[in-house]
């Protein structure tokens, strides 16, 4: 299922690569630094989801309050956290976050099935998502564009602190073990990897 949202991301890091190679020198300290940032990301596990959009609002010369909203595997998804060491010029900058998921209804998701005969075969499951609340914590790589921009990668991990559970399947589906590996690895939470391009205002 989250293969699904794996092109966005790479189309956002295309894009990046492509603006980061005409120019990714550090100018150093823009004129003026924005007082806000309007922005689009992509990710997998990103706090603006698979696709998304991005504020951030600069509480002062090194922090920046960060929200996210987008769509992701687990359905629609909120966050809101901090970026720490956010200077207006290039630099490696801690984050830390928290994200709800909303949850899917009548998802319907192929996974490995065994019958009474030991068989074992791909099935479309249908099965309501719950809603999800994950902490995230990571690093984000940030570049200070003339305009006071900011190109930014993130890294770092999403931790799973509430719901994420699998509901109204049909009992009689029997789930073989690698079905079963299947389904718990579609809960969100994991390895975090996020690009967005913000757009400064001042």
């Amino acid at each position: 299922m989250k293969k699904i949202f794996l092109f966005p991301t790479f189309l956002l890091l295309i894009l990046t690569n492509n603006v980061t190679a005409q120019n990714i020198k550090d100018y150093g300290l823009a004129k003026k630094t924005p007082a806000f940032y309007l922005g689009i990301g992509s990710g997998l596990n990103n706090n603006c989801g698979a696709a998304g959009f991005k504020l951030g609002i600069r509480l002062n010369d090194k922090l920046i309050l960060d929200a996210g909203v987008g769509a992701g595997s687990w359905g629609n998804k909120v966050s809101l956290g901090m970026v720490f060491n956010a200077i207006n010029k290039n630099a490696w900058c801690p984050i830390l976050s928290i994200s709800r998921a909303s949850g899917i209804n009548d998802a319907n998701v192929k996974l490995e099935v065994v019958d009474d005969f030991g068989i074992k075969s791909k099935k479309d499951i249908s099965m309501d998502l719950t809603a999800a609340t994950m902490f995230n914590l990571g690093i984000q790589r940030q570049w200070i564009r003339k305009s006071g921009n900011r190109l930014v990668l993130d890294l770092g991990f999403s931790i799973l602190v509430d719901g994420a559970s699998h509901e109204n399947i049909d009992y009689t589906i029997q789930f073989s073990d690698k079905g079963k590996r299947e389904l718990e690895a579609l809960k969100p939470g994991g390895l975090m990897v996020g690009f967005s391009y913000n757009f400064g205002v001042n």
